[in-house]
């Protein structure tokens, strides 16, 4: 079952790669040579930041230490926030 899903997630994975590179958001080379790597144990996390890209969503919360330590380059690049969780509370605190 669990090679089912796997399976089923990295089809997933493939389409919104595909699309951003449609979009031009990214070219074929530089997803097989960096962003493919940007995995951890919860899944693809740099694959979920391209979906928040595509759908024009501002912010992307994530724990993953490689997408927060290139945040800086990716949010300038891209143009969506990229938030810890504790960045994220700081800023709902603020609000209050």
């Amino acid at each position: 079952m669990i090679d089912k899903i796997d399976k089923f997630l990295e089809e997933k994975y493939e389409e919104v790669v595909s699309e951003a590179i449609k979009l031009e958001l990214i070219k074929r080379k530089e997803w097989d040579n960096r962003f493919k790597n940007y995995r951890d144990e919860w899944g693809h996390s740099f694959v979920h930041y391209l979906e928040c890209i595509i759908n024009k969503i501002d912010i992307f919360l994530t724990i993953n230490p490689i997408m927060l330590k290139n945040k800086k380059e990716l949010e300038k690049r891209f143009s969506v926030r990229i938030l810890s969780p504790k960045e994220a509370i700081k800023e709902i605190e603020k609000k209050k």
